[in-house]
């Protein structure tokens, strides 16, 4: 959840024999891809560029999918969702105390809250089921540190009557609590840790003395509602913090925490079996600060996801290394590893969701695996978002032990939400087409726009516009697409809106480049300059062109479907140097996370978004 101690850096060389060929080092080379995952499918490497524990946070496979939504408008950190019995899901997180500001929770709360759910969309609240206040375990105290003073604890009545100096820091809050449910106990669990002596700095630690304090307890009805107990109620069960349960097949449970220490509990639950250790991974060259730890399992294989900070390579532009976090953390990412030991050791690392840090993931009664998310707003990639510290799922899926968000079922997933500005993502459709000067139409994986072998050209995107609910409006909508840079195009991309049209056809006499405006079939200019020569690889997004796609549906109130508006991306000049060219996703041959996609928020006129 925050910073708690230096990251430990370990040397890790890469060693490849030198043999009687280069063929035994290029084994060698995919022999260190441990658990069967290649070098050249890691998410994270792109193509053979990048070195391990470098990222490309650009990666179009693993962004937050773009119609993914709040799911309350409640702020929370650290989402957390498990599957109960009976058809229920239950959902917790770090969340301030009813009546105080949004930011208290980093010093003190009053518990744990949590809602359960039917279809993972409509969440009704459980309410505060583990109340602090009342609680007369050792975790109920408040620390207290008055400025120059040592510091001490407080119960909670003579806390809330106290008056505290100016300057004085507090702690007593539950971070990163998560509900488990374990089918082979039958009954409910929660785990979290406490923020004791943390974040301070010249005081002494206090009370029993620990950074940080993790603990469990168990429901004594088997009820997720409580009241709950604590397993080991004379003292925290580790220091640190963000702890995890796991209940393996055998029906021996786990305690994991912090950066992937691990545990095992006694068989009666009463505190731990064995010393916590590290579970090691496969090391990269520095190892970074490590946090948000969760250890699940999938297909007979040990999951081990911790969450990583990101931070920019200052000698290599555009280039993101894991290594120990500084100030100039980007994003929040989930990486995973995999082991067929509990214990491990763990392979290859690969990154599943760029921003999606601390949230874990779950399986939902029909297969289909998730992840929590809650937008992070304390790195650089914040500023991407229209909301933060707000909870939501992603849906995912697998490829080998590698797992990517499912951009498809996330737009069907949320396309129904009853928010007061909701969203639906379209995908491309197959027949857009990249159009020559010469008449040519083209299907391949990228459309080109600019110059390939004396040919000027453009490409055309269509998208089947969605059905709005009655009364709703598009209120705000952009294309999100993926494009490459072949050679070294001086020229802009001018993006038009050339109209709606009852098939998915693109014609050849669509093609247009030449100044913005300038276009003479009387197409509607949409932005000037979508692409520029400073746009590199990667995912890029359009301005609104909610009032262009407004205007059908104005114009046709009784729409039903069927109809496709199609878009033009063409170079700002008529002529443009050889093999100099932006390149676009294809949506028939493009790899999945590289195709176009039109995003949309639709709700009623004037309706606004979730506050921050």
């Amino acid at each position: 959840m925050v910073d708690m101690e230096d990251s430990k850096f370990r040397n890790f060389t890469e060693c490849i024999c030198i043999g009687r060929s280069r063929l035994i080092a290029a084994i060698l080379i995919v022999l260190l891809s441990t658990g069967g995952i290649i070098w050249g499918e890691n998410p994270s490497v792109q193509e053979g560029t990048t070195a391990y524990g470098e990222i490309d946070v650009k990666d179009p496979r693993i962004q937050i999918p773009p119609s993914v939504y709040p799911l309350l408008d409640i702020y929370m950190r650290d989402t957390q969702v498990t599957r109960g019995r009976d058809g229920w899901f239950f959902m917790t997180g770090s969340v301030a105390a009813d009546g105080q500001p949004d930011a208290s929770l980093w010093k003190w709360n009053d518990g744990l809250r949590v809602w359960k759910s039917r279809d993972l969309k409509k969440w009704e609240p459980l309410g505060l089921v583990w109340p602090l206040d009342d609680w007369d375990g050792w975790q109920k105290d408040f620390y207290v540190y008055p400025p120059g003073e040592a510091g001490y604890t407080l119960a909670p009545d003579e806390f809330h009557q106290a008056e505290l100096p100016t300057g004085t820091e507090v702690r007593r809050s539950v971070w990163a609590p998560e509900i488990h449910y374990l089918p082979l106990q039958d009954n409910y669990f929660l785990v979290a840790c406490m923020n004791h002596n943390m974040l301070l700095r010249g005081h002494e630690l206090v009370g029993h003395g620990l950074k940080g304090a993790t603990f469990v307890l168990r429901s004594t009805t088997g009820e997720p509602e409580g009241p709950y107990e604590d397993i080991s109620p004379g003292a925290p069960l580790t220091a640190q913090i963000d702890a995890n349960l796991f209940e393996d097949d055998d029906g021996k449970i786990y305690l994991v925490y912090q950066n992937g220490k691990i545990a095992k509990l006694k068989d009666d639950l009463t505190g731990l079996a064995e010393e916590p250790r590290l579970l090691t991974q496969q090391p990269y060259s520095q190892e970074p600060y490590i946090e948000g730890t969760f250890l699940f399992k999938h297909d007979g294989k040990y999951i081990l996801s911790n969450t990583i900070w990101s931070t920019p390579d200052p000698d290599q532009p555009g280039m993101f290394h894991y290594a120990h976090k500084k100030k100039d953390a980007y994003s929040y990412d989930v990486v995973i590893a995999s082991s067929d030991s509990i214990y491990g050791p763990y392979g290859r690392r690969t990154t599943s969701l760029i921003g999606g840090g601390h949230g874990n993931f779950f399986e939902d009664f029909e297969g289909q695996w998730w992840a929590c998310i809650f937008w992070n707003p304390r790195g650089q990639f914040a500023h991407t978002w229209g909301h933060t510290c707000r909870p939501a799922v992603v849906p995912m899926t697998w490829k080998g032990e590698q797992m990517f968000p499912d951009f498809n079922a996330a737009a069907e997933f949320y396309d129904d939400r009853k928010g007061p500005d909701h969203s639906v993502s379209v995908i491309g459709h197959p027949a857009d087409q990249e159009i020559g000067e010469d008449g040519s139409l083209r299907n391949s994986q990228y459309f080109g726009v600019g110059d390939f072998k004396t040919i000027d050209l453009c490409g055309a995107l269509l998208f089947e516009l969605p059905v709005l609910p009655e009364g709703e409006v598009v209120t705000n909508a952009h294309l999100s697409f993926y494009t490459r840079v072949v050679g070294n195009p001086d020229f802009d991309v001018d993006l038009y809106g050339i109209g709606f049209a009852p098939e998915a056809v693109v014609d050849s006499s669509n093609y247009y480049a030449g100044d913005f405006l300038d276009d003479e079939k009387g197409h509607a200019g949409l932005q000037d300059g979508v692409l520029t020569s400073s746009d590199g690889e990667g995912v890029h997004t359009s301005g609104d062109v909610s009032a262009w796609l407004q205007s059908y549906y104005t114009a046709n109130p009784g729409y039903s479907g069927g109809t496709y508006a199609v878009f033009r991306f063409n170079a700002d000049v008529e002529a443009v140097p050889t093999n100099s060219r932006y390149e676009i996703g294809q949506a028939n041959n493009a790899e999945p996370g590289r195709r176009p996609s039109l995003v949309l928020k639709k709700g009623l006129p004037g309706a606004g978004r979730p506050a921050r």
